[in-house]
């Protein structure tokens, strides 16, 4: 299955197979009086249920109007790692859990070791989802355990799940992930090398070995390359599956980084200005191998870890 301590770049698309019924009421009132009564508090919006209405009756037990009410499947959760399916357009996503606002099927609050693969919740948020992969969805209000269902019913997902969470190192190459905060949340992207060799037998008894580079020569990024989108200087902390025991931290500035546009739309034509030399970053390297540094939009920064049997290198792009 993975260590689920990184997560792959690449996402297979599924068609849509399930759709997502919300449940209508109608208000009956006695006469005209009542009736003006209860709608203006509302009794006919959106139905009269409201998201994840439970026996909680509390606070989060009704999604406010602009929230969007999304119906997923807990795919995977081991420990902090946990990915949702969307069930109507079987996207998935990493959600934060947002504290003291995850019910169980009763409606009360539970811990998030209380979820399982299998259940089918109701998420209430923004409704904004990250650009990564998979998605980040740290607008997350609540979630609410509607059926509890079985990891069985979430096998349909095992080649997805393979895909996210199979980390590189499963193969004894470390894998990365680049920490960060927004003012949406906490995001974690994660990075495989484009570049490693170590002392460990490969497949023809040599060194274990990956010839590659981040950038082709017209200056153009490796398909795949993770982007951190931010406002500004923003702190960055790197960790690996494997402590390193140096690293170096060094960016280059993106030729295209100010097209205009979003975030999408600059990482279409984002190419490195190959003119520029490499700057090193100042960085601080953890007793553990977690790597802090201050990260811009507008370049593309790469890692170079030394293990104790070899040595690899990563790399991602900051934009706006």
């Amino acid at each position: 299955m993975g260590t689920g301590e990184t997560r792959v770049r690449r996402m297979r698309r599924i068609d849509a197979h399930l759709g997502y019924r919300k449940a209508v009421g109608i208000a009956l009132c006695g006469f005209a009086a009542f009736l003006a009564l209860v709608l203006a508090s509302g009794c006919a919006a959106d139905g009269g249920r409201g998201a994840g209405e439970g026996p909680a009756g509390d606070e989060f037990s009704v999604a406010p109007a602009d929230a969007t009410v999304q119906r997923a499947m807990v795919a995977y959760v081991d420990g902090g790692d946990v990915l949702f399916v969307d069930q109507d357009t079987q996207t998935p996503y990493v959600p934060t859990l947002p504290e003291g606002a995850l019910l169980g099927i009763d409606g009360q609050p539970i811990d998030a070791a209380r979820l399982a693969a299998g259940n089918i919740v109701e998420v209430v948020g923004n409704g904004i989802m990250l650009e990564s992969y998979p998605g980040q969805y740290p607008g997350i209000t609540r979630i609410q355990v509607l059926e509890e269902g079985t990891p069985a019913d979430a096998e349909q997902y095992a080649d997805l799940v393979d895909m996210v969470f199979s980390a590189t190192s499963a193969d004894g190459v470390p894998a990365a992930s680049v920490e960060y905060r927004t003012a949406l949340g906490q995001v974690s992207l994660g990075i495989d090398p484009f570049r490693y060799e170590f002392a460990a037998a490969g497949p023809d008894g040599g060194p274990k070995a990956l010839e590659g580079d981040y950038v082709a020569e017209d200056g153009v990024l490796a398909e795949g390359t993770m982007d951190a989108i931010i406002d500004g200087e923003t702190a960055a902390t790197v960790t690996f599956t494997s402590a390193p025991t140096a690293v170096e931290v060094v960016r280059r500035p993106l030729a295209d980084a100010d097209v205009e546009g979003n975030a999408s739309s600059k990482k279409a034509f984002a190419k490195v200005d190959l003119s520029v030399e490499g700057q090193k970053v100042p960085r601080t390297l953890d007793e553990d191998g977690t790597v802090a540094f201050a990260m811009e939009p507008g370049f593309v920064y790469l890692i170079d870890a030394a293990f104790a049997d070899g040595n690899a290198s990563y790399a991602f792009m900051a934009l706006s």
